[in-house]
């Protein structure tokens, strides 16, 4: 049997059904088909959807150490950044940025002061804002991660300040793909 005639057979089939169907099954037949397609796109969307999101993890360390005499006074300051692909699908990193901000501490000695990073942000300009071309931009694979430490040298006396650090994660369209912040009271100190 040629592939003409099967499909004649066929279309005769399903034309030899609806033509022995009544009106009114054929219409419940359709609107039960419109209600199995509307129930398995919501259900779709609520269980399989998510788990085909990429999404990344962003973390964030500051360290400070304190080297003193016989050298000049200096301290070691490094962030430590890693991103990691915690889906199920691969995803691309297209840039990080890294900014640094050091922020004065005042000299009260009673009650307490809440730290708002982002009015911080605003209105202090960082002593870093870099866009590192390291190993944390590029493809990943899913369940990966990359670490990537970015060292600075402070000279002079140990001060109270706030040293705050923070990574923006964006894909190769911009979009955020996620942030992470450190901080470290007392620089140097």
């Amino acid at each position: 049997m040629d592939t003409q005639t099967a499909a004649t057979k066929k279309r005769s089939l399903g034309q030899a059904i609806w033509a022995n169907t009544d009106n009114l099954t054929k219409w419940i037949q359709v609107i039960a088909l419109v209600f199995a397609a509307i129930w398995t796109f919501f259900t779709f969307r609520a269980t399989e959807a998510p788990s085909l999101r990429t999404p990344a993890g962003v973390g964030a360390s500051l360290t400070v150490s304190w080297h003193g005499n016989p050298q000049p006074p200096y301290c070691w300051v490094q962030a430590s950044f890693s991103i990691s692909d915690d889906g199920a699908n691969s995803l691309e990193v297209g840039s990080t940025r890294v900014r640094v901000w050091r922020f004065p501490i005042g000299s009260q000695t009673q009650g307490n002061t809440m730290v708002d990073f982002a009015k911080l942000e605003s209105s202090t300009s960082p002593i870093a804002d870099f866009r590192p071309d390291t190993v944390l931009n590029g493809h990943y694979g899913p369940k990966t991660k990359v670490h990537a430490t970015f060292p600075w040298i402070f000279y002079g006396a140990p001060s109270s300040d706030l040293l705050f650090t923070q990574i923006d994660v964006l894909d190769k369209s911009n979009r955020p793909l996620g942030t992470a912040s450190a901080w470290n009271n007392g620089i140097c100190g």
